[in-house]
């Protein structure tokens, strides 16, 4: 997956744009994006299962995940924009750093 290598070692993820449990595919290379593990896992505790749980309770959602890429060049994102909105919904940035820093609103 390009980009994937250019992240440190057991920090890297190819993180899924529409996760697999909100029927995100697990094949098709244009849902994924390669993070920071730590980056991809703190969009699944502060987005991803909040949705994932109101699918599961027989809620609707509607999600919409966009990459953000500072460097025209750079195939790994900056941030990843998190929207869904329907019986839940959950507004969330989240840069795709090491750091794994988010906001939500």
């Amino acid at each position: 997956m390009p980009g994937l290598q250019d992240l440190p070692g057991k920090n890297r993820a190819r993180g899924h744009l529409i996760g697999f449990a909100m029927g995100g595919s697990n094949t098709d290379t244009r849902n994924f994006a390669a993070m920071y593990q730590s980056a991809n896992q703190a969009m699944y505790d502060h987005a991803e299962d909040k949705v994932v749980n109101s699918i599961k309770k027989g809620g609707n959602q509607f999600v919409h995940v966009t990459p953000v890429y500072d460097d025209p060049t750079s195939v790994i994102p900056t941030k990843v924009n998190f929207i869904s909105t329907g019986t839940v919904d959950v507004r969330c940035e989240f840069d795709d750093t090491a750091a794994a820093t988010y906001r939500c609103w």
